[in-house]
């Protein structure tokens, strides 16, 4: 398990470069998983990746096509970091915004 995320950064870089999109998922069956892609009993399933095209939104259905078109929002950095009282005074924010 210990390479499992940077070997989906590694596929999720090059797939882009190819065109290839990725949706990362963690809340899977892994179990299911195992029984329709038929994963041998000493192989951990961690996380299931969805890659494909991106296709017209106008193919959507209107619920999912408002929902593509809309302007895509992030939160801001300083609502995903925290700092501990007594530990590291800075965080990435900080760090990359000096």
């Amino acid at each position: 398990m210990y390479d499992a995320g940077q070997a989906a950064v590694h596929l999720t870089i090059q797939a882009m470069y190819e065109g290839i999109y990725l949706h990362q998922m963690a809340g899977f069956d892994a179990e299911k998983a195992r029984v329709e892609f038929s994963i041998p009993p000493d192989v951990v399933p961690a996380s299931a990746i969805a890659m494909g095209y991106p296709g017209e939104a106008d193919t959507l259905p209107e619920d999912l096509r408002q929902r593509e078109l809309q302007p895509r929002t992030r939160k801001p950095i300083n609502e995903m970091l925290f700092q501990a009282p007594g530990e590291i005074r800075a965080t990435l924010f900080d760090l990359y915004h000096e």
